[in-house]
């Protein structure tokens, strides 16, 4: 495993880009009949039963992220960190209501989320403004609670629409300005979301040549088609495909991975794991450049660069 690197300065709209791919905006509501010291709710008519309200927002990667999981951190300087080693995940996650109210939440009011993550993290706002207002020692309030988490990532459990049989969804907000309009927010997003992948074939006669095929591509829920296609636009190439669930920014054209992919992330930077798969990625251009998978030596040296890619990155 890579060694920890030094804390490395994060542009803002890098951590915003970043976390419209891989951030959570959370509000947890759980019954709770023990005693203890947290936001507990009591509403009269579902039997005096006790309700904790914890709202929080989370980033989890794979521990070999660890590094940028630490910048993140540092860059924001409240929350915490949590190594889930079992199953091989690091999470960097803030739920005080103080810290969210004073830092989490005036960061991406000045700093725009532009996936349908951005719903979230609206609604995710008002429920805490609902709990900073004291609305939540309140039947009502509760009510309202559970009315926005309905309305938020994969809405209620089962045992909340037991519990709260009559919960109204709020409306969910529409995302519609999903303009690209700073470049460090691409590089963010591609760190989260990006994929850099290389395919070979090596020559099976005299008379053929070994191949190398080059692709970079993005892959998100047909609610962000139209952010999609501002990707494409933003960066003047690739195609666009899609199925009944998911909608795929492709590039596999030499010319536009050389020239407009490569040179992009030179320019604004990738982090973490995706930086090191970004490396590969262009020292095997290079070496096709120059032509050296043609020769044997050269072909199984890139072939060992691959084999050390993404999910076999140690």
């Amino acid at each position: 495993m890579d060694q920890a690197q030094p804390l490395v300065a994060l542009d803002p709209l890098f951590i915003t880009g970043f976390t419209d791919g891989e951030g959570t905006f959370t509000i947890s509501i759980t019954k709770d009949n023990r005693e203890r010291k947290t936001t507990r709710r009591l509403l009269n008519n579902i039997d005096r039963e006790i309700f904790s309200v914890h709202p929080s927002f989370s980033i989890s990667l794979n521990y070999k992220d660890h590094d940028l999981i630490k910048n993140i951190h540092s860059y924001f300087k409240v929350g915490k960190i949590k190594n889930d080693l079992s199953n091989n995940a690091i999470t960097f996650y803030v739920n005080s209501i103080e810290d969210l109210s004073n830092i989490i939440i005036p960061f991406f009011d000045n700093n725009s989320l532009i996936t349908q993550k951005q719903a979230d993290f609206l609604l995710f706002k008002s429920a805490v403004e609902l709990i900073n207002k004291g609305e939540h020692l309140t039947k009502e309030g509760i009510e309202k609670l559970i009315n926005i988490k309905a309305s938020m990532n994969k809405g209620l459990s089962d045992k909340l629409k037991k519990n709260f049989p009559n919960f109204i969804p709020v409306v969910r907000p529409i995302v519609t300005n999903q303009e690209i309009k700073d470049a460090n927010w691409l590089a963010g997003f591609t760190t989260g979301e990006g994929s850099f992948y290389i395919r070979t074939k090596k020559a099976e006669t005299e008379k053929s040549i070994n191949r190398v095929s080059f692709f970079f591509s993005i892959v998100q829920s047909n609610r962000d088609r139209l952010l999609i296609s501002n990707i494409s636009k933003y960066l003047n190439c690739g195609t666009i495909s899609n199925n009944t669930k998911y909608t795929q920014f492709r590039v596999t054209k030499f010319e536009d991975i050389d020239e407009k992919i490569i040179s992009f992330f030179h320019k604004y930077s990738l982090h973490g794991i995706k930086k090191l798969n970004f490396e590969d990625f262009c020292v095997v251009m290079a070496m096709v450049k120059s032509k050296v998978h043609l020769t044997f030596e050269g072909f199984e040296k890139i072939e060992k660069i691959i084999s050390g890619m993404n999910l076999k990155r140690k």
